[in-house]
């Protein structure tokens, strides 16, 4: 199940697609040390990016929403990855549901300090609690 683009100011932010595996793929490689958990997960082994396409699609077929490519218009490139998706099998060690929403965001090293993270995160946030009916701490909210 395709998703839509969502638009930013200066962002497209562009549902998972397997051809954005090898721009994952660089830029784990370009951050080196500094990868973000989920690619020190041995499922997310950034030197095998198909395994990370197969699941990232998988989870778009499944529930509509995931990761998308963070593409800056200007630049007219992919310069990072943001997503929303459920915890999975992620949340065994966890102690969590693996209904659980999670977040990330991930942007290439030479795009950081110029707001790409923020503002990318700030649009699946809201997709998440506007389309996605995600709740803060519903523990909370009983």
């Amino acid at each position: 199940m395709p998703g839509r683009t969502i638009h930013t100011e200066r962002l497209d932010l562009v549902p998972w697609d397997s051809s954005h595996a090898t721009a994952l793929a660089q830029l784990a490689q370009r951050s080196g040390g500094g990868l973000p958990q989920l690619l020190r997960n041995p499922l997310w082994n950034p030197e095998h990016p198909e395994v990370v396409a197969l699941e990232l699609a998988r989870h778009w077929e499944e529930h509509g929403f995931g990761w998308r490519a963070i593409t800056e218009r200007a630049a007219g490139e992919i310069v990072g990855f943001v997503g929303v998706s459920y915890l999975g099998s992620n949340s065994d060690s966890l102690g969590l549901s693996p209904s659980e929403f999670e977040f990330g965001c991930w942007v290439h090293p030479a795009h950081l300090r110029r707001g790409v993270a923020i503002e990318a995160s700030l649009a699946v946030i809201d997709e998440a609690f506007d389309e996605l009916s995600a709740d803060v701490w519903p523990e909370y909210n009983r």
